[in-house]
This record gives C-alpha cells, structure tokens and sequence, in this order.
C-alpha cells in the first residue's frame, strides 16, 4: 500500500532539497558579490600581512570570491531550471499523488 505513495513522497522531498539548495547558492552568491564589493572599494588592506604580500593576496581573494560567484549563480540557475522541468514533468500526470 505504501508503493503508489512512494513516487509521490519522493518527488515532493526531491524539490523540497532543490528548493534548500537553490536558496542556499543564492545566499552564497550574495556573500561573494559582497566580498568582490568591498574589495573594490577598501583598496589596500593594511593588517598583519607584510606590505610585499597584500597584492597578491588581494588577487589571490578577488579571484576566489569571483569564481565562487559564477560557481553559485550557476547552480542557482541549474536548481531553478531543475525545478522548472520537474514541476512542468509532474503537472502533466495524471493522479492526485502529482
């Protein structure tokens, strides 16, 4: 009795972490726009680094944070066209379990 629910069940869990994962790439891909942005604009970090070693750290930083960027509003872009294509999927069957 439990197997005709099951495809069901599953598919609601499958876009409930679809959903959680889009919104946590979205949260990421704010946090490194955010670093990228006060990178610009604070210019040199003076801190405990040595004076020879803030450029090639703030590249080193500005790379990172700009492919983390792209990394996460790809996947957000692949979670919602996921999500798109399976919710389209399910509203063409027939069945209340949809």
């Amino acid at each position: 009795m439990a197997g005709p629910a099951m495809p069901g069940v599953y598919r609601q869990r499958a876009l409930t972490v679809l959903l959680l994962f889009g919104a946590l790439s979205a949260v990421m891909a704010l946090l490194s726009s955010n670093l990228l942005l006060q990178l610009q604009s604070s210019g040199s970090a003076r801190g405990a680094l040595p004076t020879w070693a803030v450029p090639p750290m703030e590249a080193a930083a500005a790379a990172l944070a700009s492919l983390c960027l792209v990394l996460n509003l790809s996947c957000l872009l692949l979670c919602l066209l996921h999500g798109y294509l399976s919710t389209e999927l399910c509203r063409g069957q027939p069945g209340h379990d949809r």
